[in-house]
């Protein structure tokens, strides 16, 4: 699993390039729970969507995705911004 780093900031955005593939994403604070948008080589993949403990964030199947993003976390509860790198830490799994 690859580990991308998250600032502890409630609004943050970050450009990755994983498997030829260029990821824009970026992370707000939303009320009450933090939101994720990804964008895949200039193709708008999610927009606004909660985040979810240890579930696969993306959720539609794409040619171009070979993997998989989560949020991990330890504690099973929904994400803060104050645990990102403690608790909380972004991955992607290539498949």
């Amino acid at each position: 699993m690859i580990e991308i780093a998250l600032e502890k900031k409630p609004n943050q955005e970050i450009s990755v390039s994983i498997d030829d593939v260029l990821y824009r994403i970026k992370i707000q604070q939303g009320n009450p729970n933090m939101l994720i948008t990804i964008i895949a080589n200039d193709e708008l993949l999610l927009s606004g969507q909660p985040l979810t403990p240890n579930l696969p964030i993306i959720t539609r199947k794409d040619k171009q995705i070979t993997g998989q993003f989560y949020l991990l976390s330890n504690d099973e509860q929904y994400p803060s911004y104050k645990n990102f790198g403690d608790t909380c830490i972004l991955g992607y799994e290539g498949k």
